[in-house]
């Protein structure tokens, strides 16, 4: 399973990123889960990928970026439960060093208007026509090299009257070092980035600064090993086979993708593919869990037996 940001209502930086659960429904969320599944952790993952058997229904759940409410709501709610998890964290989101580019797109729609997205999107790419929140996140962000995703940060930012990362350090968006630090052991940390890029448009030297940099980074501050990684985006368009390569040189063993999907047989991939939750009713809830991943199964196999 996989969670974002545990709050009760969303900030000008998360408002239209659909990221977000509320308090009590987490809480009612992880109850029922813990209820209907086997809660298991990273190491009994990794236990499974070399051969040993998890228990039947088991479910990981884990947390992606960098957001304070993971330690504020989250971390207490699944001690309550006795359920294990995995963060996987933008070390350089940590104590607000860097503002997510998502969250700065979000931040300025809110702030400024949606006039001011495609004013900031045209100084980069003027071709693009109907530059929406949900275009240029799906679209025109998985496409840019660093380079042009500076120049866009730069655009949005030159629509504001303040300054965005400041604003973002003072709503308390991320997490600190020391929130780090003090995260129950039950809850491993895992990489996820530097700065929670789309990895496929990444040259040889950024892939060392955003995995292995990353990763070491994220090692130092907990003071022990950070071995798995989450794909930012959780799309394989994300982890191609020169990415994975990286992924695996600076020491991770483990790599989580978001696929909608079960995890059939055995694991010896070393990929996991998760199930995104966000707010919503439990039947649907039931439907992204039980259901939405046995269709695409099914689906998948009925593709294999045509060709």
């Amino acid at each position: 399973m996989l969670f974002h940001h545990i709050a009760d209502r969303d900030s000008t930086f998360t408002t239209g990123l659909g990221v977000r659960i509320g308090v009590d429904e987490f809480r009612s969320r992880i109850a029922r889960l813990a209820r209907r599944y086997q809660p298991v952790s990273l190491a009994d993952v990794r236990a499974a990928v070399e051969g040993e058997d998890l228990p039947r229904r088991a479910m990981l759940v884990t947390f992606d970026d960098a957001y304070a409410s993971v330690s504020e709501h989250a971390a207490s709610i699944l001690e309550e439960f006795r359920v294990p998890s995995v963060f996987f964290v933008n070390g350089g989101l940590i104590d607000h060093r860097e503002l997510n580019i998502d969250n700065l797109v979000a931040h300025t729609v809110a702030v400024a208007g949606e006039a001011a997205l495609p004013r900031a999107v045209a100084r980069v790419r003027p071709d693009m026509d109907g530059a929406t929140l949900p275009r240029v996140l799906g679209e025109l962000l998985p496409t840019l090299p660093l380079a042009e995703v500076d120049a866009l940060r730069d655009a949005l930012t030159g629509q504001l009257d303040h300054d965005p990362n400041a604003r973002a350090r003072d709503e308390g968006l991320y997490l600190t070092a020391a929130m780090l630090r003090s995260l129950p052991a039950s809850m491993a940390i895992g990489s996820h980035t530097r700065s929670h890029v789309r990895c496929r448009v990444l040259d040889a030297d950024e892939l060392v600064t955003q995995i292995d940099g990353n990763r070491r980074l994220l090692a130092d501050l907990v003071d022990g090993p950070v071995d798995a990684f989450s794909v930012p985006y959780g799309s394989a368009a994300d982890f191609p086979r020169r990415v994975e390569t990286a992924v695996e040189a600076a020491g991770h063993d483990l790599s989580f993708l978001v696929e909608g999907r079960l995890n059939h047989g055995a694991l010896a991939p070393r990929r996991i593919v998760r199930v995104s939750q966000a707010t919503g009713s439990p039947t649907w809830s039931l439907l992204q869990i039980e259901v939405l991943p046995r269709l695409r199964r099914a689906r998948d196999l009925v593709r294999e037996i045509g060709s």
